[in-house]
């Protein structure tokens, strides 16, 4: 018997983390902080208690369930506001959330954590060991979570996944995202570091899929790492698979200004933990398709600044 809590299940990758789970777990239960689409679609389901409320404010021992075994902390902000907002939601929370988990019997915590912590200037092959760089303020606090999981001490098992981009409808800041959009309005399309290799990206069944597969095995202490996609394309292919599963006709423009390009070696996620995972191909194909049923409103390809 095995009894979940997805934090963030008002965000789509939240969200799908938490119908997944349903279908293999005893109970799993959620918040979230503003209702709409995507906790709506929850209730109908098979996801039981949820529960609308702040992180940083709310009382979290009696929002917890009993006999919690796996938490799943995808609750965060992703930038687009100011420092103590990304403060507030990536820190102060996580550090309240681990404080009420560690009252409870919690043998896992898996967190969502981001490339992102290695900086927005990295260059090179991107894995487990990869150093810390310039990061961005979004970065950094994601960074600073991962380390008060890591020194807090708790009595249960801690998994940082280190996501690239979640390829999930309802994706908005990423650069597969904002392709897809440009390619849907069959908008001229600016890519740079066209032959370098791509897979940073993670299909969103893939992600759910293997967190169901963390959640079911014993663990202990505390590891961080990437996942990606296998088998890495160009970046110019990546964004001609996106404009023909889009059925446009954009055209690309190649911008040849020297800029970093990462591309992310998942190996040790794969031989330690079972990961899997589709092509890179396969995954923004696939994604295109999923995009097309994103809900009303969700806006996707919003205009951010952003790594490719």
């Amino acid at each position: 018997m095995i009894n979940g809590f997805v934090t963030g299940v008002g965000s789509p990758v939240g969200s799908a983390i938490a119908s997944q789970l349903s279908l293999h777990l005893s109970s799993v239960g959620g918040t979230y902080r503003t209702s709409n689409a995507w906790s709506d679609q929850l209730k109908n389901g098979a996801v039981g208690r949820l529960i609308q409320g702040d992180l940083c404010t709310s009382d979290l021992a009696s929002m917890l369930p009993e006999d919690l075994d796996v938490v799943v902390h995808c609750a965060a902000s992703a930038g687009g506001r100011d420092t103590r907002d990304l403060v507030r939601s990536n820190v102060e929370a996580t550090a309240r959330l681990a404080a009420a988990v560690a009252e409870t019997d919690c043998r896992l915590w898996i967190q969502l954590s981001t490339v992102s912590i290695h900086g927005e200037t990295f260059d090179g092959v991107l894995d487990e060991a990869s150093d810390i760089g310039d990061v961005s303020e979004y970065g950094e606090t994601k960074r600073v979570a991962e380390s008060l999981l890591q020194g807090g001490g708790g009595s249960f098992a801690v998994r940082c996944l280190r996501l690239p981009a979640v390829l999930s409808p309802g994706a908005r800041r990423h650069w597969p995202a904002r392709v897809l959009a440009a390619a849907k309005r069959n908008e001229p399309i600016s890519i740079f570091n066209q032959h370098m290799p791509f897979n940073n990206a993670v299909h969103i069944d893939d992600l759910t899929q293997f967190i169901v597969h963390l959640a079911m095995m014993e663990q202990t202490g505390f590891n961080a790492f990437p996942i990606a996609s296998t088998d890495p394309i160009t970046v110019a292919q990546a964004a001609q698979t996106l404009i023909d599963s889009a059925g446009s006709g954009s055209v690309v423009t190649i911008d040849s200004s020297p800029r970093p390009s990462f591309y992310v070696d998942d190996a040790y996620a794969r031989s330690s933990y079972g990961y899997a995972s589709r092509s890179t191909y396969a995954a923004l194909r696939d994604y295109a398709r999923l995009a097309r049923y994103a809900r009303p409103g969700d806006d996707i390809g919003e205009k951010r600044p952003g790594p490719q």
